[in-house]
């Protein structure tokens, strides 16, 4: 609880038996290596604006605030033009379960592939990643790269929705995807910066459109991990069953 910065409130961060809610000790190893890739509180950090320093650290959102120029703003740590990776990513490729049996993962809405190399880590599979815009896939080609994973994990720069050109039906083992969370009407969660707006809204693909991807192109004793919004978990729910995902 303290490494997630939480007050430490017993009625707060206790479950129904008394004791420390489970979920946070899961968390707790994923929380922490985020935690490694943010500034501490206290630190001086250069923006565009010029240097700052930091007061305060949201680490899941990778947002916190700054002091700059006697003002205390809001800021996001992520890059100003593209993201990075989010916490989400992370508990993702952590919660999915992989086996001896799989030959073959698709990732989907891959970002720059932290889903991907994670998973590299636990399986010997082939992976393959889709990722519409062209600067965040030359940013999973980098990281590819340098991690010596070519012959493993493939990026295609293309969209998911086409993947018919490139695979079968009832191809793959293991689907993933750390969709974009927000419907196109959803103006207050909106990014200024395209990139980002891309990602994080169903712009490009909703997501009623990922489950008829999945039901077509994953195995039928195949499995599907996605991370998403609790407050979407009804339509995800109706979409699963819809698509005979259950």
């Amino acid at each position: 609880a303290k490494d997630q910065n939480i007050a430490l409130n017993p009625s707060k961060i206790n479950g129904a038996c008394g004791r420390l809610l489970c979920c946070l000790l899961y968390e707790d190893e994923a929380y922490i290596e985020a935690a490694k890739k943010l500034p501490k509180v206290g630190e001086k950090i250069k923006t565009k604006l010029g240097e700052a320093q930091v007061v305060s650290v949201d680490i899941i959102n990778h947002r916190g605030k700054i002091m700059l120029n006697g003002e205390k703003i809001d800021y996001d740590f992520e890059s100003e033009e593209w993201f990075k990776f989010s916490l989400d990513s992370l508990l993702l490729a952590e919660f999915t379960k992989l086996r001896q049996s799989d030959k073959l993962i698709l990732d989907m809405c891959t970002g720059n592939a932290p889903v991907p190399l994670v998973l590299s880590l636990k399986t010997d599979a082939k992976i393959i990643g889709f990722e519409l815009q062209r600067a965040i896939a030359e940013l999973a080609w980098e990281s590819i790269s340098i991690n010596g994973l070519d012959k493993q994990i493939k990026v295609i720069n293309d969209d998911v929705k086409n993947i018919g050109e490139f695979f079968k039906p009832n191809t793959f083992d293991v689907i993933t995807c750390n969709p974009p969370y927000f419907k196109i009407n959803d103006d207050k969660n909106k990014n200024k910066n395209d990139y980002l707006t891309l990602a994080r809204h169903e712009i490009a693909i909703d997501l009623e459109t990922i489950f008829k991807l999945v039901n077509r192109f994953l195995k039928d004793n195949g499995v599907f991990y996605m991370v998403h919004r609790a407050e979407r978990l009804d339509e995800i729910i109706i979409l699963a069953n819809k698509y005979k995902l259950n």
